[in-house]
């Protein structure tokens, strides 16, 4: 299915139950729908969902853990692309230090919150409808083809790629929106079929754009 001006991607950066997750959704014309907001609640995330029908959900934070290690195949396969990112462990280990895996506990209520209308997309099959996980550091790194130059935050760079392809950053005023963004961007590239799968279904695959 070819993505139109009017489908929309809603992208989640998932926080602790604190900090809160930042919502954010683009058209395919790569303008941001709504206002970007903060929401504390599944109950939220929920209602955010059903008002704005999105064609997928793009959310940062795992959503699966490790079946039996430190880490899970998605971030060793990103590991191997020269991307490094937060390992995932099993449940029971991270259960042990819940303060610290706080932000995944709360990705997994995320994921539930979505379920019943954005199914966890599992490799198979179209995206469209579906929820998936996303990385805005590997989306910067694959859209871009580099990393940050030496001496430039990580905000400016994730900025200049959102100026690139188009999207208008009057309302977002910190780098959780600009990451909401680039999870809503992401959601973009799957829809066009211009994506590519890392990890497997056992543990959660993750989606980011093709290199280019």
């Amino acid at each position: 299915m070819q993505i139109g001006e009017n489908d929309v991607a809603l992208g989640i950066d998932v926080g602790a139950e604190r900090k809160g997750c930042h919502l954010v959704a683009l058209s395919g014309a790569r303008q941001i729908v709504g206002a970007p907001e903060v929401v504390h609640s599944a109950d939220e995330i929920a209602a955010r969902v059903a008002a704005t029908k999105p064609a997928v959900v793009a959310i940062d934070s795992p959503c699966g853990w490790s079946a039996g290690g430190k880490s899970r195949r998605a971030e060793r396969d990103l590991a191997r692309a020269g991307i490094q990112s937060f390992y995932t462990p099993t449940r029971e280990r991270a259960a042990q230090t819940p303060g610290f895996y706080g932000w995944i506990f709360a990705g997994e209520r995320v994921y539930a919150a979505v379920r019943s209308t954005h199914p966890l997309y599992a490799g198979q099959g179209s995206i469209w409808a579906k929820s998936m996980e996303v990385f805005p550091n590997a989306t910067t790194r694959m859209l871009t083809g580099r990393r940050p130059p030496l001496g430039e935050s990580k905000s400016a760079w994730r900025r200049q790629l959102l100026d690139a392809q188009g999207v208008d950053q009057t309302r977002l005023s910190n780098l959780d929106f600009v990451d909401a963004a680039l999870c809503a961007l992401t959601g973009l590239y799957a829809l066009d079929g211009d994506y590519q799968p890392f990890g497997d279904a056992e543990e959660g695959i993750l989606i980011t754009p093709r290199a280019h």
